[in-house]
């Protein structure tokens, strides 16, 4: 999953002698980095109940949406937008965004 990442992502330094990156690969090198990749890495959900597991969960999900924290930026009054304009055709709205991008928010959603 890891490299399916990094290749969606455009690092293409682990496939640079693989068919892949060749002449025969350049549509996978015309698509990458189009769209945000989202990878929620489940390794480390844990719990000893089921509140545990979903507040662990919530935890997994809030690392990866800081890790897109790059879709969106604050004005001057301190609301956040999208980032780029194309993320506005989106039918996520930066509210939605921002409940699993703050950690407390998150946290929240989980029902604890």
């Amino acid at each position: 999953m890891y490299m399916l990442k990094q290749f969606l992502l455009g690092k293409t330094d682990l496939f640079k002698n693989l068919k892949i990156c060749t002449e025969e690969g350049r549509f996978f090198l015309k698509n990458c980095k189009l769209h945000p990749v989202i990878h929620i890495d489940l390794g480390d959900v844990r719990g000893a109940n089921s509140a545990e597991v979903k507040v662990s969960l919530a935890l997994a999900i809030n690392a990866t949406f800081q890790e897109l924290g790059y879709l969106m930026k604050k004005t001057d009054d301190g609301t956040r937008i999208w980032a780029s304009e194309k993320l506005n055709i989106s039918a996520i709205e930066v509210e939605s965004f921002e409940k699993f991008y703050d950690t407390e928010k998150c946290i929240r959603l989980s029902g604890n």
